[in-house]
């Protein structure tokens, strides 16, 4: 359910939240979901959603050996700080394998504790992607193929939002883009997005 700011009067609660989150126009008139609270202008999203590959998009990848330590690439971790502060639903979409787990739960902890085991610092942040982690159930489901992007693309569009894809894969990117999802190729630290 969507709660609503908005009224005949314009609300002083709607009016601060509009500037809060920059909305220019809105007159104050601003819904926001109760579970995410994204922020949602007359029925539009403010900003899409914007969903993460992981590894060699946002942090290193163990190599041949699985024994390099994992962490951010460079400036990875102040874009993604930067996107949440600035008011972006963030979400990762990650091609893990499917016997890492029968339920998603299952493959979601192997995940988490698979990169721990190897992360180099501070234990990484997955709150900063609440429950918007997509996994694959099956070998079928990996990217580039649509079921995860879809996904995305579906939990976004619920809110109103417009989703967004970035990866350094050019054929999930591509995948991404088949699904109806704005895609954004990372060729590098410091290539991500330019969030408006």
């Amino acid at each position: 359910m969507v709660r609503s700011t908005c009224n005949s009067k314009k609300s002083l609660l709607g009016l601060m939240l509009a500037v809060l989150v920059g909305v220019i126009g809105s007159g104050g008139c601003v819904t926001a979901d109760p579970a995410t609270d994204v922020p949602v202008e007359l029925g539009k999203c403010i900003h899409p959603w914007v969903f993460f590959d992981l590894g060699d998009t946002l942090i290193t990848s163990p190599g041949p050996a699985g024994t390099d330590r994992l962490r951010w690439l460079p400036g990875a971790e102040d874009h993604v700080k930067n996107l949440m502060d600035r008011g972006y639903t963030l979400g990762l979409i990650i091609n893990i394998p499917p016997e890492w787990g029968i339920s998603r739960t299952q493959r979601l902890d192997r995940l988490k504790e698979v990169i721990q085991r190897h992360w180099d610092g501070p234990k990484f942040d997955w709150d900063l992607f609440g429950d918007r982690i997509l996994l694959p159930a099956t070998t079928a489901e990996r990217k580039p193929a649509a079921t995860l992007f879809d996904e995305a693309r579906m939990m976004a569009a619920q809110m109103g939002c417009d989703a967004v894809f970035e990866g350094e894969s050019q054929d999930e990117v591509d995948g991404a883009k088949r699904s109806g999802l704005n895609g954004w190729l990372v060729k590098g630290a410091g290539t991500w997005l330019k969030a408006p």
